[in-house]
């Protein structure tokens, strides 16, 4: 089939052949006849096209990425649109790519310190800009005659991103090969994000590999969340410990422990190469802590007469330009914009009602102990398994006290393996539901079905938490609460699936209701026939055979179990009017709310969740008298009260850094 676009004109363009293709666009060689120079032209996939939002969005972006001047990333000429066909004029390379590049195998150590400080350089540039790349990868690094290197497709992937997030489609975009963990798990993004793909692009040039395989992308990604990077050197011996150090602290999980730019990591690179050969560091002995801080300019660290360069392995001299500069081969071209002390985090204008927050002590430490928020929700996921457990095996609290430990504090937090972690806790409660209630396992296997498929690690251990949490007075705290301290994900689903199987539990187990938070049925006989056997043994006790006699001597009894809980359990909603799902759906719009509200300045607006909660939990009450049962009683009033004080001091005084990223800086993450 031929290509449509081969031989038709597009603006000033005759296109004359196709050089490669993707999902998004089409990049083609052409003509221009007005300056009689062959460009390259990226040609936008229809599909996108005829969305308007996208199409303006397209024009806002490339004219901001034209004005991005710098040697090392390639121009952009002109941009346009005609009859619904969205195109870019670049710089025609006939050189080809790094992935061209990298097909031979590795890079020598030299040659990819050149390349990579050209493109490290240049997406400085961009962070400080206020542009995220968001797609780094060999193919969209091309290479000249020269052996010089430019960054291209620059904030596209930024562009249908954000469409994508306005209709409603939502998804990651990049290169799962590539992709920071925070990009994976759809958390919002800052610089640091490309300095981790900066690190897998520098991993694969000097071993030839990359440091993440897997048969499929989301398998990939979940490596690129989970699995600490392997060691460079364990590949290629001839890389320098100096190196690897840098490489593997490019690739950190937690962004706070990544560089701060990519500025930096090319001035540690730079350093690291130098040592390695036995030189002085180009950089000068300045503690590293200078850098991270920003306190030191690059350009006014002197560079030492017998230092060989790791651009042009030659002995620099004293009055060399620093780093940044363009290297000797770009002499006569434009000219390296300076990368001292770049943004370390992209900064965007603020939009005109983003709150001005100012960081309370408090918010700025806990920013830089991350780890502290990663323990403690391992602390809070193990808490609400062992919880779980003493319920459904009581035979032996310390055995659920140590399996409670794997997959919080020992997974989720120590290994840092937050979705095996969370997926392990879900196993763990599954084994005695289907053991002593077959109808409840079959339910909660859709749970972990749901979560393997849909949801986050973080998600998960909210579920779980607010299963046991609904259980007390105290519930409303995760719902009004949490989005302030787990803000990036779906709050208001992880909440909802917590209190429909709190409530189920309740219903079926007779587990707590939080003083009639939850629906509790008037006849405890009701849903007697739920358990197959009663809820008495240790953990280790589901070993023996005996527990699972009825599955072998009368297997129509379970099926009879499944089919009758989930009638009766049916009949009972039935009977209260949904009530069950009626909480499951409020508690979920108060999380929403919260969540929402965050990117609002007004007082008011930021405590709306709040408020929307404290009407429900009044509203609950008269729902419950509706449906016949015991309504809350005044101590769960008190504490959903006293809850309600603390989500609002908490919108108005956030223990965290701004919920709105473009106001975050390097000292004060999210």
């Amino acid at each position: 089939m031929a290509d449509p676009y081969i031989g038709k004109k597009l603006g000033n363009y005759e296109i004359t052949e196709l050089i490669g293709k993707g999902g998004m666009a089409g990049v083609y060689k052409a003509h221009q006849p007005s300056m009689n120079r062959t460009v390259a032209v990226k040609i936008m996939s229809q599909q996108f096209s005829g969305d308007d939002l996208f199409v303006q969005r397209f024009k806002n972006e490339a004219e901001l990425i034209a004005q991005l001047e710098h040697a090392h990333i390639l121009p952009v000429y002109d941009f346009g649109e005609e009859e619904g066909t969205l195109y870019i004029a670049m710089r025609y390379l006939p050189s080809g790519t790094l992935s061209d590049r990298l097909k031979k195998g590795g890079i020598p150590v030299r040659e990819a310190i050149t390349i990579f400080s050209q493109i490290a350089r240049a997406l400085n540039y961009a962070h400080s800009k206020g542009i995220i790349h968001r797609d780094l990868k060999p193919g969209n690094i091309l290479i000249d005659q020269q052996g010089n290197s430019f960054l291209s497709d620059f904030g596209i992937a930024k562009s249908l991103e954000q469409t994508r997030d306005l209709t409603g489609t939502g998804g990651v975009v990049g290169t799962p090969t590539y992709m920071s963990p925070e990009q994976g798990l759809g958390e919002p993004l800052d610089a640091r994000s490309d300095v981790y793909s900066l690190g897998v692009l520098l991993f694969e040039m000097l071993t030839g590999k990359i440091p993440f395989e897997a048969d499929n992308a989301m398998a990939l990604m979940l490596k690129h969340i989970n699995e600490i990077a392997p060691s460079p050197r364990a590949i290629n011996a001839a890389i320098a410990p100096q190196i690897e150090d840098v490489i593997l602290r490019a690739l950190e999980k937690t962004p706070g422990n990544r560089y701060a730019s990519a500025g930096e990591m090319a001035d540690m690179l730079e350093n690291a190469y130098a040592v390695s050969i036995g030189g002085t560091p180009p950089h000068g002995h300045i503690a590293d802590e200078q850098y991270n801080n920003g306190t030191v300019p690059i350009d006014a660290v002197s560079i030492s007469q017998t230092v060989p360069s790791p651009i042009t392995g030659r002995p620099q001299a004293e009055t060399e330009p620093p780093r940044s500069a363009a290297p000797p081969s770009l002499a006569g071209e434009i000219a390296a914009a300076p990368t001292a002390t770049a943004v370390p985090v992209a900064t965007v204008t603020p939009a005109p009602d983003a709150p001005d927050y100012t960081i309370n002590r408090l918010s700025a430490w806990l920013s830089q102990k991350q780890f502290i928020g990663t323990w403690f929700q391992g602390a809070a996921l193990s808490a609400a398994t062992f919880i779980a457990l003493t319920r459904l095996t009581p035979g032996s609290p310390m055995e659920n006290a140590l399996l409670a430990l794997l997959p919080g504090l020992f997974l989720y937090s120590l290994l840092s393996a937050p979705i095996p972690g969370a997926l392990l806790s879900f196993g763990l409660i599954f084994l005695p539901l289907l053991a002593h209630a077959p109808a409840l396992a079959v339910a909660w296997l859709v749970m972990i079905v749901i979560a393997g498929a849909q949801m986050t690690s973080r998600e998960m251990m909210v579920s779980i938490v607010t299963m046991i949490m609904v259980g007390t007075p105290f519930g409303w705290l995760l719902p009004l609460a949490a989005p302030w301290w787990l803000s990036k994900h779906r709050m208001a689903f992880s909440v909802a699936l917590g209190v429909l199987f709190g409530s189920m539990f309740t219903l079926t187990l007779g587990w707590p209701n939080g003083d009639g938070l939850m629906p509790q049925s008037p006849n405890a006989d009701l849903f007697a026939n739920a358990q197959l056997s009663v809820f008495d043994t240790s953990y280790l006790g589901l070993l023996d055979a005996q527990v699972w006699e009825p599955w072998f001597s009368d297997p129509l009894s379970i099926i009879e179990n499944v089919r009758g809980t989930l009638s009766i359990l049916g009949d009972f909603f039935i009977q209260v009017n949904g009530l069950p799902l009626i909480i499951a759906t409020a508690w979920a719009l108060a999380a929403l709310a919260t969540v929402l509200i965050r990117r609002r300045s007004s007082p008011f607006l930021r405590s709306i969740g709040i408020v929307l909660g404290l009407f429900i939990l009044v509203v609950g009450h008269f729902f419950h008298s509706w449906a016949g049962i015991e309504p809350p009683t005044t101590t769960a009033f008190v504490a959903g009260g006293l809850m309600a004080v603390v989500a609002i001091l908490l919108t108005q005084y956030p223990i965290q850094a701004p919920p709105l990223p473009h106001k975050r800086t390097a000292s004060h993450q999210d």
